[in-house]
């Protein structure tokens, strides 16, 4: 500002004033409303749309930016929107962004088929029948039901199988589970074991032959009765007459190897003898294993 004094005679004089006009006065700004939004790339939300702020300032606005990321995590959010002035003056507001997980696990299964165990009944895991079963989040649990089945299921069973993944969501499918005999017939009455209410335990009765092909299946030199005796001792003997196997308290386990060095014995029939208490039985057994 030019200051100019005149006297009397049109004399004249001036000066100068600077006057300096500052912007101290913060901008203001109104966050988008909050919003929900949902799972779209594994357990996140991307391109998710925040909306746009109410901005104003009583000069220039120069700028208007938020910390949000590209991929919003499962969850509450706060993502802060900051305002800026041409003089540098800010002012912030937070929008709350709500990320929730709708996506139901995919079951992956497989059918399988189980044999009873000679005690009646034969139990699956989850493990059996799960072959891949997954979720954007995570799998929490997974069950069977039923997952034990007996003489009275025999054929093919319809299992219940249920995913619950780490937020809540559920899938429910079905696996077919087929039970078949044990194939066991230990006193040989025509009769599965597995179903065979009146197994002849009182006696040992010695089979004639086992399969140790590691199926789980007829493994062992299971000798039925032999709980009933206090002592128990079982000798293998080869065509060669050499002793291959020896236990002096034996208990259903012989798997077809050598008791002295461990390896497997080939297919063959072999000699034994089984002490019982005072009774002595001899005979032969045969080692097939199916392959």
């Amino acid at each position: 500002v030019t200051w100019t004094i005149t006297d009397g005679s049109g004399n004249t004089a001036t000066a100068t004033q600077t006057v300096s006009v500052l912007d101290t006065e913060d901008p203001t700004i109104v966050a988008p409303a909050a919003l929900v939004t949902f799972t779209n790339t594994d357990c996140e939300a991307a391109n998710v749309q925040l909306g746009t702020p109410v901005v104003s300032d009583n000069c220039t606005v120069a700028s208007v930016t938020n910390n949000a990321p590209t991929q919003f995590p499962y969850g509450y959010t706060t993502v802060t929107w900051t305002v800026t002035d041409a003089s540098g003056n800010t002012a912030t507001a937070t929008q709350i962004v709500e990320v929730r997980d709708t996506v139901v696990p995919v079951t992956v299964l497989s059918p399988i088929t189980v044999n009873l165990l000679t005690s009646g009944s034969v139990s699956i895991t989850v493990a059996d029948v799960n072959t891949g079963t997954y979720d954007n989040c995570g799998i929490a649990n997974m069950t069977i039901f039923p997952s034990t089945f007996t003489c009275d299921d025999l054929g093919e069973n319809q299992v219940l199988f249920t995913a619950t993944d780490v937020h809540g969501n559920k899938t429910q499918s079905i696996v077919i589970v087929t039970v078949e005999l044990s194939g066991v017939d230990l006193d040989f009455d025509q009769v599965d074991d597995a179903c065979d209410s009146e197994v002849n335990n009182t006696q040992a009765v010695v089979p004639n032959g086992f399969t140790p092909d590691g199926d789980q299946y007829n493994d062992l030199f299971v000798i039925p009765g032999i709980d009933a005796y206090n002592e128990v001792s079982l000798e293998i003997y080869d065509r060669f007459g050499s002793k291959v196997y020896q236990k002096s308290q034996y208990s259903n386990d012989w798997n077809g190897t050598s008791s002295f060095t461990g390896a497997e014995l080939p297919d063959d029939t072999y000699y034994y003898i089984l002490t019982l208490d005072q009774e002595v039985k001899q005979g032969f057994v045969y080692i097939n294993r199916v392959h």
